[in-house]
């Protein structure tokens, strides 16, 4: 640090100071363990020492090594050589994709029990969101789903988007938010439907299809977002006027639906004649008028599922920058590092302290506490 000399005119000034910030130059440090061997001079009992807990390799690289690859790897998505060049240039020390691999095999079976805690703690919320995305796996494609609230994250891959791949919430008993996929619509839980998706749905009726009710319901729904956020800023638990907001949003639902009257029942031929969209999308807010609205409703509920999307789109992002899943395993193992991942980031958890804790043999996990 270096200081400017004082200027010596008889009063005092406060003296510049500058600071230079300079990080370490990286070293490896190598710890040869030895094993001594000893045999009793009286009864001729041989006697070996024993390693360190974790040194049972003859060669083999520390937890601070093993997390920042991993980090780099699993936290900013870049790809195996990648990885395992940035480790090579800045520490001098021979690591190959090999070596990574096997790191992030470590992790994911260190990761077992926290998948199983977490994946029945989400079965205990109160509000969850669910969404998926799908993915390149080993050649085929596969959905990549994920569950999550505010302090929670899990992924997993499945080889399907269905009915299948949603058994964890067939026994889920609090609200779930989603998009109105109709394998989420099906279960038993309460629901809460995204209004980002609704809101898009609205423009593109009213710019594309010409619908003039579109318009009008759409401003209702973004002075009800309005409300609610002026509400909680003023400490508020409910909207005034949600009654009235209300009471508009069924006029211009009544308005589209006489606009849009059912097409005739019987036709020439086979089949059924099509609703179409814009009947479909008014038949359904009119059915689910109160999942729609339920952030409305009760203050401490989200507008979208934003949630869910932005712990999904690191998955479009790895895409672009590492490509595709070789296999299935390696899909399974990314999914458990990114939930233990994004996890302890919604805690504002040191993610390279947290990998590291994972090779170091005493993780260091996040609160899975629901209240």
């Amino acid at each position: 640090m270096l200081r400017q000399s004082p200027i010596r005119d008889g009063r005092s000034r406060k003296l510049p100071q500058f600071r230079l910030f300079e990080m370490p130059e990286p070293k490896v440090v190598v710890t040869e363990h030895r094993s001594v061997g000893v045999q009793c001079p009286c009864c001729g009992k041989g006697s070996r020492g024993t390693f360190p807990q974790g040194i049972d390799h003859p060669v083999q690289y520390g937890p601070r090594l093993l997390g920042f690859a991993t980090y780099l790897h699993s936290v900013h998505l870049l790809p195996f050589a990648r990885c395992a060049q940035i480790v090579r240039d800045i520490t001098t020390t021979p690591f190959s994709v090999g070596n990574l691999s096997n790191a992030l095999s470590v992790a994911h079976r260190r990761l077992d029990s926290f998948d199983e805690q977490l994946a029945k703690t989400l079965q205990q919320v109160k509000h969850q969101h669910a969404d998926e995305t799908g993915s390149r796996v080993a050649g085929k494609l596969r959905w990549i789903h994920v569950r999550c609230t505010e302090t929670l994250c899990r992924l997993f891959s499945h080889e399907k988007r269905g009915s299948d791949a949603v058994k964890d919430l067939t026994h889920y008993s609090g609200c779930l938010m989603s998009d109105f996929y109709s394998s989420y619509v099906r279960l038993s839980c309460s629901h809460q439907f995204c209004g980002a998706h609704l809101l898009r749905e609205l423009t593109f009726m009213q710019e594309v299809l010409d619908q003039g009710w579109a318009g009008s319901l759409k401003a209702v729904i973004e002075r009800m977002v309005s409300c609610c956020h002026r509400a909680r800023e003023a400490g508020q638990d409910r909207v005034e006027n949600a009654g009235t907001l209300c009471s508009e949003f069924d006029v211009y639902v009544e308005e589209g639906l006489i606009s849009n009257p059912l097409p005739p029942t019987k036709r020439a031929g086979r089949g059924r004649v099509a609703k179409g969209k814009v009947r479909c999308l008014l038949e359904r807010l009119r059915t689910y008028r109160e999942q729609y609205l339920a952030f409305l409703s009760d203050l401490s509920l989200p507008f979208t599922n934003n949630e869910a999307e932005r712990d999904l789109r690191m998955l479009k992002v790895k895409g672009k920058v590492s490509g595709c899943f070789r296999t299935t395993g390696g899909a399974e193992v990314f999914c458990r590092l990114r939930s233990y991942i994004v996890t302890c980031h919604k805690q504002e958890m040191a993610l390279l302290e947290c990998l590291r804790s994972l090779f170091a043999g005493s993780p260091v996990w996040p609160s899975l506490n629901t209240t």
